[in-house]
Parts: structure tokens; C-alpha cells; sequence
């Protein structure tokens, strides 16, 4: 757990299991939040932001999301998400979902 966010190690999707690798630092890419590898069954979130910042909870949590929802769509094999921004507004109604609605509980730093 860091800075109240915890996410689960591993996550199931179709029969596979995919491991969850956070906090990760991509450095390949520093505007990177989130990768899904598909080969190899690895999702990996950033918990830090290209300017070294660290990411607000709620903007891991939908950058956990959107990655779950590639790897389901690659698991498919329907490729249903071909444009990225579906992808993105999905992210985020899903996370507004389950966080309005009690299913997911995201601990906000208290303001000073």
C-alpha cells in the first residue's frame, strides 16, 4: 500500500492470471500511467506522473481500470476498444460507478 492506494497483486481475466506490478516506473516512457502486456500477463501502473509528481488515487485507480479493460479486450480477441478514447471515457464512467456507489473505497489525502 502506497499513500492509501492498494491495489491486488494479480487479477484474473479469462482463465489467465496477469500480474499487477505497482508502483512501477517507466522509464522508457515517463508519460506513460499504464501498460498492459498481454504476452507476458503483466499490467503495470505508474505512480508517479512525467513531472515526478505522485498521481492522485483516483487517477490510479482509472489507470488500473483502463488497463483491465485492454486486457479483457485483447483476451476477447474482439478488439471492441480500437480507438483510445473509448477507452479512456469508459475508464472513467466505471470508476465513477463504483466509487459512487460504495464498490470501491479511495482514500483521498485530507486538505490542510
Amino acid at each position: 500500500m502506497k499513500d492509501g492506494i492498494s491495489l491486488p497483486q494479480t487479477v484474473k481475466i479469462a482463465g489467465h492470471d496477469f500480474k499487477i506490478r505497482y508502483p512501477y516506473i517507466f522509464r522508457e516512457a515517463v508519460d506513460l500511467w499504464g501498460q498492459c502486456d498481454h504476452g507476458i500477463k503483466e499490467i503495470r501502473i505508474a505512480s508517479i506522473d512525467g513531472s515526478g509528481q505522485e498521481r492522485a488515487a483516483s487517477g490510479v485507480y482509472v489507470t488500473l481500470i483502463h488497463e483491465l479493460l485492454h486486457a479483457i479486450d485483447q483476451s476477447t480477441g474482439q478488439r471492441v476498444f480500437t480507438d483510445e478514447s473509448k477507452v479512456v471515457a469508459f475508464s472513467e464512467m466505471i470508476y465513477q460507478v463504483l466509487t459512487d456507489n460504495g464498490w470501491l473505497k479511495v482514500d483521498y489525502p485530507k486538505m490542510a
